[in-house]
């Protein structure tokens, strides 16, 4: 039977995860995860296990009118940028 599409996300993440345990450069990685409806962004520290900044079209303050485009992307982009800045990460 074929896997669904949560299982796939997840051997994705875990194969993701498995990868980043052995090569570890101590930068924070960014995480994009684009669904057919909305965009979501995290910037993870891999030594700590959590979450520096995080943004995604689902947010009012954004002001997105399409969820899923160029411009909800670029807004997106814009704002993990600023919120990366204000945690001091370069």
């Amino acid at each position: 039977m074929a896997l669904s599409k949560r299982e796939l996300f997840q051997k994705r993440r875990m194969r993701v995860r498995n990868k980043l345990r052995s090569v570890n450069t101590g930068k924070p990685r960014l995480s994009v995860h684009r669904s057919s409806k909305n965009i979501s962004v995290q910037l993870i520290d891999d030594l700590e296990g959590k979450t520096l900044a995080s943004a995604s079209t689902l947010e009012k303050d954004l002001g997105v009118v399409g969820r899923n485009n160029v411009e909800a992307a670029t807004k997106v982009g814009q704002a993990i940028a600023e919120r990366a800045k204000k945690a001091g990460i370069d």
